[in-house]
Order: structure tokens, then C-alpha cells, then sequence
């Protein structure tokens, strides 16, 4: 209740819960470029969690909400908190829950939950992000503190996602832009998973490219 009233304070929006128990699906929308954005927050995890907005507790009105979202607004991206912690490689679960989203009116589906990069799908021409690992955080060195900083264009139906490797440096649990030789391995990892995916992932100077055309599948 305190974070909510803080952003509330600063004038940022937010999504995943809310001060009136009835409100906690509200959307956050947003303006850019003459097109309305609106934004989702919610859970699926396989065990019990603290959550406002849980898929797990009733799938289809969770899907509901989604198309109910999705009317008041031109793009609608979908945060979610799933999968399982240090897995590179998205779960069954996680491809069905990301199917049924997209169905239900998500344009892009931005995943976390496993502290660790996974690989971008896709469907119906919409990007899966299952995992964009971590960024400010605390934990050991490896691939869980080996991450990425993720840009989004839209362009009248067609997508392009670029990924620029970062570390995590346990000195600030912050990023950092890592040296050369680590950036190519996180960009070779997150390519490799996403082409396992079938997003058709390119390398360019160090960053994960994948773009989506208008009318893919």
C-alpha cells in the first residue's frame, strides 16, 4: 500500500494491483506516438504466492480481464511473473499460458520470474519475452547476473525487438555494460534460445535482433 501511494504521488502509473480490492486488474494506460498503450500486471506460478492478480486462481476470468483490456486500447502488453528460477528454457506451462494471453487480446507478453534470460517466441506475430532475466538485484555471479536491457518498436503491425547484453556487477546489483568478449556470450545465448524458439534471432554488434513482420505467424 505504501509503494502504491508512492507512485501514485509521483504520477506513475502502474499495473498488478490496487488500493480497492474490486480494481486490482485495472489496466495502466498510456499515450505514445497517437496510439493508446495499455499495460497488465499478473501472476502464474505453480505454487502458492502473494499475488493481487493471479491467472492460476481463475484462468478464464484472468482472460476476460485481458479482453476487457484490450478494448480500451490500440496495444496492449501483458507483464506476468511465471516459469521456474535459473531456467534458461521456457516451461510447457509457460507456452500455453503465453498462447491463450495472445488469444485473448495481448500484443506482447513481457515474462519474469526466473532471474535468468530466456528465449523471445513467437505468436500470431506477437513477441513472448518468456524471461528478461534480471537488473537491479542481488544474487551469485553467473548467468543469472548476466541480463539484458530490451527495446520494443511497433510499426503498424510489424515488431523489432533489440537486446544489449548487460552484467550485473555485485558491486552496485546493478547493470553494467560488460566487456566485449561477455556481451557476444550473453547475445550467443539469448539468440540460441530464441532461434530454438523459432523467432529468427540475428546478432548485430553485440545485441540479439529479432524482428517480427506485419501478418507472421
Amino acid at each position: 500500500e505504501n509503494t502504491l501511494a508512492t507512485l501514485s504521488k509521483q504520477g506513475i502509473a502502474y499495473a498488478g494491483s490496487h488500493p480497492d480490492p474490486q480494481r486490482r486488474w485495472t489496466p495502466a494506460y498510456l499515450q505514445s506516438g497517437g496510439l493508446k498503450i495499455g499495460f497488465l500486471a499478473c501472476t502464474d506460478l505453480s505454487f502458492d504466492h502473494g499475488s493481487d492478480c493471479k491467472i492460476s486462481r481463475d484462468p478464464e476470468a484472468a482472460y476476460a480481464k485481458v479482453r476487457a483490456a484490450k478494448r480500451g486500447c490500440d496495444l496492449l502488453f501483458v507483464s506476468i511473473h511465471w516459469g521456474t528460477e535459473y531456467q534458461q528454457h521456457r516451461e510447457e506451462r509457460q507456452r500455453k499460458v503465453a498462447l491463450r494471453l495472445i488469444d485473448a487480446g495481448a500484443d506482447c507478453i513481457l515474462g519474469h520470474h526466473p532471474h535468468t534470460l530466456q528465449g523471445i517466441g513467437v505468436y500470431k506475430n506477437r513477441p513472448i519475452l518468456y524471461s528478461m532475466g534480471n537488473f537491479v538485484f542481488d544474487q551469485k555471479e553467473g548467468e543469472r547476473m548476466e541480463s539484458a536491457i530490451f527495446e520494443i518498436w511497433w510499426n503498424e503491425g510489424s515488431w523489432q525487438i533489440k537486446a544489449t547484453p548487460v552484467w550485473i556487477n555485485r558491486e552496485r546489483m546493478g547493470p553494467v555494460y560488460p566487456s566485449k568478449e561477455r556481451a557476444a556470450r550473453i547475445a550467443a545465448r539469448l539468440a540460441k534460445l530464441s532461434n530454438e524458439l523459432g523467432a529468427k534471432a540475428e546478432i548485430s554488434s553485440s545485441r540479439v535482433v529479432v524482428r517480427i513482420p506485419a501478418g507472421g505467424s
